[in-house]
């Protein structure tokens, strides 16, 4: 791996996924509603960036159309290493039309951040806590940014 420059850092989208919030999918990566810790990011491998990098946040860019259901919150989490690791970003999702076109995020918490240095073999694990409510209907963009130092050529 090429040599880390100082000082400056660029910030850019290391992972995104687009998908439905629909309580029939047929696959865990496409139904954001699936089970319990239900893994999105990677499968059951989680994702791994491949390179060092500071996890800031963890978005979710609202669809254009109106989420539907019950009623209430989804909470998602961004962990680290496995899917019940530390948890680096909670993002808690409501139920609402008026968010059409919204971004929502979170940032990591001071406290995580040492943890949220992401090395060469680091896995990264989008899940589902099982509190809230399943939405019916509701589409949408998860984001993970994250900031990295230049690499110096050699």
């Amino acid at each position: 791996m090429p040599k880390e420059a100082a000082p400056a850092f660029v910030r850019s989208i290391i992972w995104s996924h687009t998908g439905d919030f629909v309580s029939n999918a047929a696959t865990v990566s496409a139904d954001f509603n699936a089970n319990t810790l239900a893994t999105i990011a990677g499968g059951a491998g989680g994702f791994i960036p491949g390179f060092v990098c500071y996890i800031e946040k963890l978005r979710f860019h609202v669809g254009t159309e109106d989420f539907v259901g019950g009623g209430g919150t989804l909470t998602f989490e961004l962990r680290r290493d496995t899917s019940t690791g530390t948890a680096l970003a909670s993002l808690t999702i409501p139920l609402a039309s008026a968010l059409r076109g919204a971004v929502l995020e979170a940032s990591v918490s001071a406290a995580n951040g040492a943890a949220a240095r992401i090395n060469d073999t680091d896995k990264l694990f989008l899940v589902r806590l099982a509190t809230g409510t399943a939405f019916t209907t509701a589409r949408g963009t998860f984001s993970v940014l994250a900031r990295q130092r230049l690499q110096a050529r050699i």
